[in-house]
């Protein structure tokens, strides 16, 4: 029988992939949540101002991400891009966590008399630590009429634990508070979902 030599460095190597721990199989479960949808209270994501929306949330404890629910109906919008990222002082700062791209018509049904819930899966499920993060929504619009609507939570402070903010073309380049008409801060509806470790 032939012996085959196999050096430290190849033993280190397979030995360090057998030690790797894979993701957690364990459902995932509600991490943070608002479930409250205002109906007719709608806006674009995209469109002819380049909307983009973003929900600050918390994350009690750590875990992999496993998806996001929004009530959004995107059949104009090629693509929507939801991305996770850090906060400064309770705002987004532009630091991608996690990122997933969903075709517009994949989220296309429509309920009444609001679309309900729709699932953007993370395919790469990005390991969070507890703490606070948001997760935006946008639309690359080549065209004006590319747009995903989006149903919006009740005003008031629906979610005590962070704040819902949106860019548009024609206000400073920055995330802005939402808020509606009358000058009551509103949040946005949705659920984050994670794995626990």
């Amino acid at each position: 029988m032939r012996c085959i030599p196999i050096s430290l460095s190849t033993l280190v190597l397979v030995t360090g992939a057998a030690m790797a721990a894979p993701p957690p199989t364990q459902p995932p479960r509600v991490a943070a949540e608002q479930l409250l949808i205002e109906s007719p209270a709608n806006t674009d994501i995209g469109g002819s101002a380049s909307q983009r929306f973003a929900q600050v949330f918390q994350l009690p404890a750590d875990g992999y991400l496993s998806h996001v629910m929004v009530p959004a109906n995107c059949a104009s919008a090629r693509v929507l891009r939801v991305e996770i990222e850090r906060t400064t002082a309770g705002v987004p700062n532009g630091v991608v966590v996690a990122r997933q791209d969903v075709p517009g018509p994949a989220l296309n049904a429509y309920g009444y008399p609001v679309p309900g819930m729709r699932m953007i899966e993370f395919i790469q499920p990005a390991l969070l630590s507890r703490g606070e993060y948001a997760f935006t929504l946008t639309v690359s619009a080549l065209r004006r009429n590319e747009y995903c609507m989006l149903w919006l939570a009740p005003a008031g402070d629906t979610y005590l634990s962070g704040k819902a903010y949106f860019i548009a073309r024609g206000n400073p380049p920055n995330w802005i508070e939402l808020f509606d008409a009358a000058g009551t801060p509103r949040d946005l509806a949705f659920q984050v979902f994670v794995r626990p470790l």
